[in-house]
């Protein structure tokens, strides 16, 4: 100050080079007295904190002997080992720091405060790994900023939502094709312009649902084949053939209903076999490929196939492409899960029992319709429809068969024997007439036996064939992989398959 008022003294008082020395004099002592503020504050803060710290050592030094060199060792080595207390961050000297000089200058801070969080950044490096964690997570729950949407991104979201409505109205909003007026789409001419577009859109937009409720094709089956049996037997898969249960000590296992195998191949020869199961066919098929190796089922359909109404996979027997009075569907339970009740059989849920024999008590009202040639298997279905088809059926055979036993031992019970005395005549006049020793079984019956011996013979000639040539084609391929190096098989891969012996064979 002496030096300044020299300098004073020496310049006019009001000349312009003492009012600029004036000037930066003052700018100047009012810099460094914000300077010295902030400095003061921020040392301040730091000496508090340092007290803290050093609060509990002073305690100890104060109660030892100052002139006691253990007691000072001791003292030193509590310094180095003992840990900082924790600082709220709210007494951060930085922050604290920050905030005076923000108000003193009138500078924004800059640095953003946060509530709530546990620890500030100095005493972060003296946590213990299990407080850290805890401060990340207290950390992690701070409330966030806001992000501002930006103009430039609202008016991409409302151009690309406008283009997408303006896209729409025009794709949806077009005149029907020949495959919607096909389906019964029309517009209304008493309509105007806009209206019939926006029916349109409303039109499509509920066609597009079936989707996923419809199957992909309404043709489920190709055409019938002129060598292709006549009629169709349609058979579930789930407790119906088989049965599945899992459990922790096996995990999943399938039990198969008991005569499955002489069922499908002794049906395949009556009927076209077709299995519809409501389970997706990546669960099916090697179901089935274990369950028929001979290929004795002719198509299989999968949950892909039904139709999705109320929550439930519903077989539609109109879709497969067959004349609906020559086809029949066994199901468990046909009014959940079929259209058509009256080409449906209820089949007893299979349990896993062993000794169940529904599918060889079945058999014969198949072999009847199918010799019969029925015009319409609905009404031979309906003729048996209360309660049990297949157990309504067999007594309908019992008491046909007993019938005819009571007519036959009535019309020979008045007839002499072939020891009779009449007899004996009759040799000697030559008009004897031979009677029938054993009763006499209907037609239909009689017609099956002799299918039955036929077919067990083919099949079992069949399956022989099979075989072998199964054999064969294992031996062929063991002494091709044995005879063959990688790069023989590298080239017989590469090579067209038509002209490969292994092909031919």
């Amino acid at each position: 100050m002496q030096a300044l008022n020299s300098v004073r003294g020496r310049i006019a008082p009001h000349s312009a080079v003492a009012m600029s020395f004036r000037w930066t004099a003052l700018t100047m002592i009012s810099r460094s007295t914000t300077r010295l503020s902030f400095l003061s504050t921020k040392k301040t803060i730091h000496n508090f904190s340092f007290l803290q710290n050093k609060a509990p050592q002073q305690n100890t030094s104060e109660s030892a002997d100052p002139h006691d060199s253990s007691t000072q060792n001791q003292t030193s080595t509590e310094k180095t080992v003992r840990k900082t207390p924790k600082i709220d961050s709210s007494f951060s000297a930085s922050n604290l720091a920050s905030k005076i000089l923000s108000e003193q200058t009138g500078i924004p801070n800059e640095a953003p405060e946060h509530p709530g969080n546990a620890q500030s950044d100095a005493s972060f490096d003296n946590m213990t790994a299990a407080e850290r964690r805890k401060a990340r997570r207290e950390r992690s729950t701070l409330p966030r900023e806001d992000n501002k949407t930006s103009t430039s991104k609202k008016v991409m979201f409302y151009g690309l939502a406008f283009g997408l409505f303006v896209s729409s109205l025009g794709y949806f909003g077009q005149p029907y094709d020949s495959e919607e007026l096909e389906k019964g789409m029309s517009d209304d001419e008493t309509d105007g312009a806009i209206t019939q577009i926006f029916k349109r859109m409303y039109n499509r937009s509920v066609d597009s649902k079936k989707f996923f409720s419809e199957p992909a094709s309404t043709k489920l089956l190709p055409d019938l084949l002129p060598n292709q049996p006549a009629y169709t037997l349609v058979l579930s898969l789930d407790d119906l053939l088989v049965k599945a249960t899992w459990d922790k000590q096996y995990g999943w296992r399938i039990a198969k209903r008991p005569h499955l195998d002489a069922f499908l191949a002794y049906m395949s020869s009556l009927y076209e076999i077709v299995i519809f199961s409501d389970q997706p066919s990546y669960i099916t098929e090697p179901i089935l490929e274990k369950l028929d190796p001979f290929g004795y089922i002719t198509y299989k359909l999968y949950k892909e196939q039904t139709r999705h109404v109320d929550g439930k996979n519903i077989k539609d027997l109109s879709l497969l492409n067959r004349d609906l009075s020559k086809v029949i569907l066994l199901d468990t339970d046909p009014e959940d899960y079929s259209s058509h009740q009256e080409n449906s059989i209820k089949v007893p849920t299979f349990k896993g029992d062993p000794s169940d024999t529904w599918l060889l008590r079945a058999a014969p009202l198949f072999e009847y319709i199918y010799m019969i040639e029925a015009p319409d298997v609905r009404q031979v279905l309906e003729k048996h429809k209360d309660g049990d088809v297949v157990e309504n059926y067999n007594k309908w055979e019992e008491s046909v068969i007993k019938q005819l036993k009571d007519d036959w031992e009535n019309k020979n019970k008045n007839k002499p024997s072939d020891n009779s005395i009449q007899s004996y005549l009759g040799y000697a006049l030559g008009f004897h007439v031979e009677t029938q020793k054993e009763v006499p079984l209907p037609q239909f019956v009689q017609l099956r036996n002799t299918m039955r011996k036929s077919f067990e013979a083919q099949n079992a000639q069949m399956i022989k064939y099979i075989l072998a040539e199964k054999r064969e084609f294992e031996e062929n391929n063991k002494k091709l992989m044995s005879e063959s190096t990688v790069w023989d098989l590298a080239q017989q891969s590469m090579v067209d398959p038509n002209q490969s012996g292994l092909a031919a064979k």
